[in-house]
């Protein structure tokens, strides 16, 4: 975890962030960003946690059931490195 009120983010550090999360920031300032890109990873017929099919274990703000099984859309994250 990124605890933003200490020492932060440092040159070479490489952050992960997920784009299927809640109260995290979506991107660094953009003058401490070396590099960006997404990767997507594929997932299987079950998910606690998504929007998109309406699953929110952890959340009845994502939808109605805790699980879903069904076609489950890939995950996708944002990774940044940090110069």
């Amino acid at each position: 975890p990124l605890d933003l009120e200490q020492q932060g983010l440092v040159p070479g550090d490489v952050l992960i962030v997920p784009i299927n999360n809640t109260n995290v920031s979506r991107k660094p300032a953009a003058p401490t960003i070396a590099s960006f890109e997404q990767i997507n990873y594929a997932q299987f017929f079950a998910i606690t946690m998504s929007r998109e099919i309406g699953a929110g274990f952890y959340s009845s703000k994502w939808g109605p059931l805790p699980w879903e099984v069904a076609p489950v859309p890939p995950e996708h994250y944002l990774i940044f490195r940090i110069k």
